[in-house]
């Protein structure tokens, strides 16, 4: 067995563990998260009242939004709704995401892909505000501006969205837009040129060749296919600088129009990207390259996102 100092610490304060060969399986979800989804469908508000009341006082807006984000079977349209509403709740939830180090448009398509968005423009508008103001926080130490500017851009990121393809109704058709007229019109947001011209470009690049999407509605799930990461649980520790076993990740069939491009700060992939163009299951490798907790995101790219 080979070991790597990692930090110093005192003595007294030495707790070793992680020996075991096997992962711990993963244990069995209660009864009453099945009951929850069933009734987040029809009733969001009182669900989520109902899971406090049954969980005593430790159910804070961190303790919900972290069930929110681990229950993938909720109605995304319903958590999109319920979101929007609650100030806190939404905060918690972006956070749980962890977009540290990761470009905004990426950040963004993330975040629209875990819900629905509201069907009312200002709801809609609430929650984009709410993830540009977390997204500044998580990355405050790497960006320069203030969070209104992110929040500018964020809006200047789905309005041009909308000028193409008219996802979420931000803004009128505009098929000819270009990317000098993009960036060019956010410079009378930013004077001061606070966001490089090469973010604009890239960012423009990706939404020209990529849409924004959100969540499958509910009378859309049959849409749905299931992506299968293997092994189930993979492994919670990293040594630094090594890279780990190979992780595998499977779709139902090969599918052009579906990529994965693993995010995380202070790691490295290998590959980085995952094309499912020729074949229905992919694998990868991670290495940590600083310390501390990691946390892999699957970026989805392609219209079959």
């Amino acid at each position: 067995m080979q070991y790597i100092v990692k930090s110093v610490v005192p003595l007294e304060q030495l707790h070793i563990s992680g020996f075991e060969d096997e992962s711990t399986p993963e244990p069995e979800r209660n009864a009453f998260i099945d009951q929850f989804i069933d009734h987040f469908a029809a009733d969001p508000v009182m669900a989520c009242r109902s899971l406090a009341d049954r969980s005593g006082p430790k159910v804070d807006a961190e303790t919900l939004a972290s069930v929110l984000f681990k229950t993938p079977e909720l109605d995304k349209t319903q958590l999109g709704n319920l979101l929007c509403g609650n100030d806190n709740l939404v905060r918690a939830y972006v956070d749980r995401l962890n977009f540290v180090g990761i470009r905004i448009d990426v950040a963004l398509r993330m975040f629209l892909l875990s819900l629905r968005m509201p069907s009312d423009p200002n709801a809609s508008e609430n929650l984009l505000l709410a993830f540009a103001y977390r997204y500044h926080a998580a990355n405050e130490e790497a960006i320069v501006c203030d969070p209104q500017l992110i929040a500018a851009l964020v809006l200047a990121i789905v309005q041009l969205n909308d000028a193409l393809y008219g996802t979420f109704g931000f803004a009128l058709p505009n098929h000819a837009i270009t990317q000098d007229v993009f960036i060019s019109a956010f410079r009378s947001r930013d004077q001061d040129r606070y966001i490089s011209d090469r973010l604009l470009a890239d960012i423009y690049s990706s939404v020209r060749t990529n849409s924004l999407s959100h969540a499958l509605a509910t009378h859309e799930r049959g849409f749905a296919r299931e992506v299968v990461v293997s092994p189930a649980r993979p492994t919670t520790k990293l040594t630094y600088d090594v890279w780990s076993e190979r992780i595998y990740v499977s779709i139902p069939s090969p599918d052009p129009s579906f990529k994965i491009r693993l995010q995380g700060e202070g790691m490295m992939f290998d590959p980085r990207i995952l094309d499912f163009s020729a074949s229905s299951e992919e694998s990868f490798r991670v290495k940590g390259t600083s310390l501390g907790t990691k946390t892999v995101l699957f970026d989805r790219i392609g219209s079959n996102a």
